[in-house]
């Protein structure tokens, strides 16, 4: 065993070696830290985010999310979600929260992290954002991997220190306390290879766009019960793996509990779902239906309030004459003009529920914004950049 684990080890340095004399890296590493046994982004990190044709200076405020310093006087929205809201792809100003905030002139918290679950969103929003009881808390659901993973996260989560952090320095912004960074060897060694590998980063984002074109190129699925885990979110309840069961439970635990903070304190909480494109291959136990079906019926039982956005997104790019696809071919995310309709679709409905006011000539606007001509929406340079020049 250690002679194996000596071999992987050393084959690892010499491939790590051989990329940086040889290969140019197109990924550029996010430095994170470990916070009481989880981890962020380091604070007060700028980074220049390079994929493909992507190279975007990226900023991260005090607490280490995507975002500027957050002030503890002002009144709060809260954006929840994971990488498609963290938006690593989107230049500055250009993604969800930034698009929200300019628009609402509200000041809009971004806490938002690749790879995060509903779970750990809910668990994240109490340690973060809960002691500034934002008045509306949007959660953006990706109903594919955040529910696959929701039952392992709150077994994880159990009984961990849910006390929220509420270090404020004293320009009143809220900030992390330096003593609260772990000291875990493990973990720092993890978090120190993943900081200074070259190798590390591009593996993953060269599987993530091998994993995302092969699944978007291909016209039929082939179904293996069980062994697919893009289908196991169409599974319907008959058919459905005790551990997938749990998925569902520990999801709509996880929504509730967040309901009832954000309710407690006054605040209004809205659910924002969408799912992959992926349709699975037809069969006696899938249906693409299912999730939305199933997330519908948990959010009316549960008195939550509930924006789905797949057939919007199908109907614009459906409708437009150009282009034909709202993600980044890079890595599968939503592209810039899809973050543009996304926030103007969420303000109109957040003004028709009267959830959020805003003055007359803004809501003219937004209704006005979803006709405009991709090009006038996000400018020539960046439609050329993410469909080309014709």
């Amino acid at each position: 065993m250690l002679l194996l684990f000596s071999s992987i080890m050393i084959a690892f340095i010499i491939a790590e070696i051989l990329v940086r004399i040889f290969i140019k890296p197109d990924t550029t590493r996010l430095e994170n830290i470990s916070v009481d046994g989880y981890t962020i982004r380091k604070p007060k990190l700028i980074a220049n985010y390079s994929l493909n044709q992507y190279n975007n200076k990226i900023c991260f405020n005090e607490l280490g999310f995507r975002d500027d310093s957050w002030l503890v006087n002002n009144e709060k929205i809260a954006v929840i979600g994971d990488s498609y809201m963290e938006a690593l792809c989107i230049p500055e100003e250009k993604y969800f929260a930034s698009i929200f905030q300019q628009i609402s002139n509200r000041e809009v918290i971004n806490i938002s992290r690749e790879k995060f679950n509903t779970y750990e969103e809910v668990y994240f929003f109490k340690k973060f954002a809960a002691h500034l009881k934002p008045k509306l808390v949007l959660l953006f659901m990706y109903m594919n991997n955040d529910i696959s993973f929701n039952s392992e996260s709150k077994i994880k989560y159990k009984g961990q220190n849910t006390s929220p952090i509420n270090y404020i320095n004293k320009n009143g912004i809220y900030t992390l306390p330096n003593q609260k960074v772990s000291s875990d060897i493990l973990t720092s060694i993890k978090i120190f290879l993943i900081n200074q590998s070259v190798l590390i980063p591009k593996l993953y984002h060269s599987l993530m766009k091998i994993k995302y074109i092969m699944v978007s190129k291909s016209k039929k699925q082939e179904f293996v019960f069980g062994e697919n885990q893009l289908d196991d979110i169409y599974i319907i309840d008959q058919y459905q793996s005790k551990k997938h069961i749990a998925n569902w439970e520990a999801t709509e635990d996880a929504l509730v509990e967040l309901k009832n903070i954000v309710n407690q304190y006054g605040g209004k909480f809205v659910l924002i779902t969408f799912e992959s494109r992926y349709k699975p291959k037809q069969s006696r136990v899938l249906d693409k239906d299912y999730p939305l079906q199933r997330i519908s019926t948990i959010a009316k039982e549960n008195n939550l309030i509930h924006f789905p956005l797949n057939q919007l997104l199908e109907d614009y790019f459906r409708n437009i004459k150009e282009p034909k696809e709202g993600l980044h071919v890079s890595d599968g995310h939503w592209n810039m003009l899809t973050h543009h309709i996304v926030t103007y679709h969420v303000l109109q409905k957040l003004v028709s529920d009267s959830l959020i006011s805003l003055n007359k000539e803004i809501t003219i606007d937004l209704k006005n914004f979803l006709h405009k001509n991709p090009v006038e929406i996000i400018g020539k340079d960046e439609y050329s950049k993410i469909y080309g020049d014709n």
